[in-house]
Parts: C-alpha cells; sequence; structure tokens
C-alpha cells in the first residue's frame, strides 16, 4: 500500500510535469511496496490518471515517462466522462502530445460517454491544423455525437475556418443533431455570419426547422435584419412557421402544416421589431386571420388577446405530441414515449398516426400494466379511421373490432388492417 498524501503528490508531480518529484515519489514508495500500478491512480473528482494529466497540460516528456517507464500500456484509459488522453491534449490544442499519442497508438475515433471524438474537440476549438491531423489518422468527418459532428461543433462556436475545411472535406451542412439543431442556426446562435454564408453556400437549407426555430424566425425574433437579409437571398421562405411548437418538420408531407402559430413577421412584431416587420411584411403572404393586413395592423393584432389565445391552445395541442415524438426519437425501445405519441395525434384527431404510434407501444410490452389504455385507445382510433373511410355506422363496426383486436397475438396490428376487410366486421 502506498503512503499517505502519495497518490495527490504523484498525480500533482504529473499535472506539472516534474519529473524529477516523480522519480522521488516512485523511488521512496517501492522501498515499501513495488507492486503499485502507478496507472490506477486517480483524481477523486473526474477519474482522472497522470497520463490524463499530463496530456492535458502538454506535457509530452511526462506522457512518454509514464508510457515507458511506468507501465501505462492502455493509452485509450477514459476517465469518468469517458475523455482520453488524446481528446485531453485535443481539448488544450497541444499539437505535440498529440502527434506522440497518435504515434503510440492512440484511438482517433474513441469518444467521451456522449460520442464526443477527438475531432468533436478540435472542431470546437476551431484548430483546422488538429482536425487536419485527425482525419488524416482516420478521425471520421461526420462522427455523430450528442451535440452533433464536428461541423455542428465548429459552427456552434463561429469557427471560420474550421467551418471552411469541414466543408471542403463534404461534410454534411445538413445534418441535424440529436436536439435537431443544424449547423446553420449554431452559426446564427453563435452570432456568425460569416459561417452563416458559408454553410448556405455549401448547400445547407434556409428553411430546415432546427431546434424549436426555424432560422428565419430565429433572425426575426432576436432580431437581426443581416441575418434575414442573408436567410432571405438564399432563399428562405418568409411563409414558413416557426416548429417548436409545430414540430412540423416531423410529420409526412408536412400535414400538420395547417396547425399555423407563428411566422417570422409574427416573431418580428411581438417583441416591436418595427423595422424588421418592414423587411419581412413585402415578402410575407396574407395571413386571412389578420383583419388589417398592413404593418400597423399585423403589429396591432399580433399582440392582441385574440390571437394571444390562439396561439396557447395551438402551442399546447402540437407541443404534447411534439414531446412525445422527441422521447420516441431518443428512446425508441421506451414504451410510454409511443404512448404518448399516440395520445397526442389522438387530441389532433390523426387517428391513423395514433394508431401506428399506440401499435408499436403494445408490441414492445404487451403485458405491461401501465399501458392498458392503450388497448382501448388503439380499438377507438382503429375504429374511427375505419368509419371515417368507409362511412360505416358506428354500431356496426365497434364490437366485431374490438373482438378481432383482442384475437391478435402480441397485439401487433396496424390501421391498414382494416381497409377492405368490410365483410369482417359486420
Amino acid at each position: 500500500m502506498e503512503p499517505p498524501g502519495f497518490p495527490k503528490a504523484f498525480l500533482d508531480a504529473a499535472f506539472l510535469g516534474n519529473v524529477e518529484v516523480i522519480e522521488r515519489l516512485i523511488a521512496e514508495v517501492e522501498k515499501v511496496d513495488g507492486k503499485i500500478s502507478y496507472a490506477t491512480l486517480k483524481t477523486p473528482e473526474e477519474g482522472c490518471n497522470a497520463l490524463h494529466l499530463a496530456a492535458a497540460q502538454g506535457r509530452t516528456q511526462m506522457c512518454r515517462d509514464l508510457i515507458r517507464n511506468l507501465k501505462f500500456h492502455d493509452i485509450n484509459a477514459s476517465d469518468d466522462s469517458g475523455r482520453t488522453p488524446l481528446i485531453q491534449a485535443v481539448l488544450w490544442k497541444h499539437r505535440r502530445t498529440v502527434d506522440f499519442l497518435i504515434d503510440n497508438g492512440a484511438d482517433v475515433t474513441k469518444g467521451t460517454l456522449k460520442g464526443y471524438t477527438p475531432s468533436h474537440c478540435a472542431a470546437e476549438k476551431g484548430s483546422k491544423e488538429l482536425i487536419q491531423l485527425l482525419i488524416s489518422k482516420g478521425a471520421d468527418l461526420n462522427a455523430f455525437a450528442e451535440p452533433g459532428t464536428p461541423l455542428h461543433c465548429a459552427a456552434a462556436h463561429g469557427s471560420f475556418e474550421a467551418v471552411k475545411y469541414l466543408l471542403d472535406l463534404r461534410a454534411d451542412p445538413n445534418s441535424l443533431s440529436l436536439v435537431y439543431m443544424s449547423p446553420l442556426l449554431l452559426s446564427m446562435l453563435a452570432n456568425s455570419l460569416e459561417c452563416m454564408e458559408l454553410l448556405l453556400k455549401a448547400g445547407a437549407d434556409p428553411d430546415t426547422p432546427a431546434g424549436d426555430t426555424t432560422p428565419l424566425c430565429y433572425a426575426a425574433s432576436e432580431p437581426n435584419e443581416k441575418m434575414i437579409h442573408i436567410l432571405l437571398k438564399a432563399g428562405a421562405d418568409p411563409d414558413r412557421i416557426d416548429c417548436l411548437f409545430s414540430y412540423a418538420f416531423f410529420i409526412e408531407n408536412l400535414t400538420l402544416v395547417s396547425v399555423r402559430v407563428q411566422q417570422p413577421l409574427e416573431h418580428a412584431a411581438l417583441i416591436g421589431a418595427t423595422e424588421v416587420v418592414k423587411v419581412l411584411f413585402p415578402v410575407t403572404s396574407r395571413i386571412t386571420c389578420y383583419p388589417d393586413w398592413s404593418i400597423g395592423g399585423v403589429m396591432q393584432y399580433v399582440r392582441s388577446g385574440k390571437a394571444s389565445a390562439q396561439r396557447k391552445i395551438k402551442q399546447k395541442l402540437i407541443f404534447d405530441w411534439g414531446k412525445g415524438k422527441s422521447c420516441v426519437a431518443l428512446e425508441p425501445r421506451w414504451v410510454k414515449a409511443h404512448f404518448r405519441e399516440g395520445a397526442a395525434w389522438k387530441v389532433l384527431k390523426k387517428y391513423d398516426k395514433a394508431a401506428e404510434a399506440f401499435s408499436r407501444a403494445l408490441a414492445l410490452d404487451p403485458g405491461n400494466k401501465e399501458i392498458e389504455k392503450a388497448y382501448g385507445m388503439f380499438a377507438f382510433c382503429l375504429v374511427t379511421r375505419y368509419i371515417l373511410m368507409t362511412g360505416m355506422h358506428l354500431v356496426n363496426v365497434t364490437r366485431p373490432a374490438v373482438r378481432m383486436l383482442n384475437r391478435l397475438e402480441n397485439n401487433e396490428f396496424v390501421a391498414e388492417y382494416f381497409v377492405g376487410k368490410e365483410d369482417a366486421l359486420v
């Protein structure tokens, strides 16, 4: 057993790159116990070993000594968050240390617990040099993690050179992160007009909904006239609604686009951005619910009690659906996520979509007592859909349909089953 205080002294010396102190500590402890595994000594806060600490400080010679003399054989060891020594070196842009670690077997593709790879880190730091090195050593240009791809990271930090280099290598400008953020919107959040223009020139869709908004809705709500002009020049649609509250992005053929919440013009009007309203008004199609279609009329109506009440109702309906759908995207095996999605579709009277969602929930876990209601709701949605399609009276269809549903093994049943099966129902 090492003497009291040895682990901290050893790790501190590695952090500072003090080879002499390391040698003295080792000599002292080996007099008592020569079987210490130095690589297992870690900081209590983050679980970093000496190699992590040395790499983070760019102590290349210390890294060399730890690997060659102290048997730090696992050069890809992870700390508590999954960071490797290579990730530490990249985060602090220590090129020599990065070179040394890669030359000694560091894995350029190994990421953190959230999938954050060395190339994500290099992009975040805006280091074209390190991105170039990592990709030349086999790093994935489009490696996907919680924050997205390296391009997302570069755009989020307004790193012009990194964004340009990644786009030159054909990184996808339209990919979405796990929280549905696009590189374009991230560059806007970073207030980088230069990165915006790079992304749009490379083919970024100016209308792709991202996160809780669209690019033009975000620019209007800031308000930022320069961003608005850039987006309109790139072909952004001023009639496109925001998607917080609609999540139309997830719906096939935008079937919920009729459940309108707010357009860019309305975002600007809500915050009293008259100059932005003047820019957007001439290019926005008339919104039928506005009694006075003029700049003054828009400014007045959008803040009226009637308009506010309409927005709240629509936001509640569609956000409930979007919440369930987001859960499904993140946890596709979570039964309740499918159930919640189905319940929201039912409220919106999209019975085919609701039936499909309930069917998935039942198929995942037929015996789950917490979603017993799914059986009845599933049957209701199937029957209602069929009635709407055929005009059949409810009395003629409900009981046979429920009996058929109960006979289905594992409840694997889809809405299409009823189509063309009138004889089996009556």
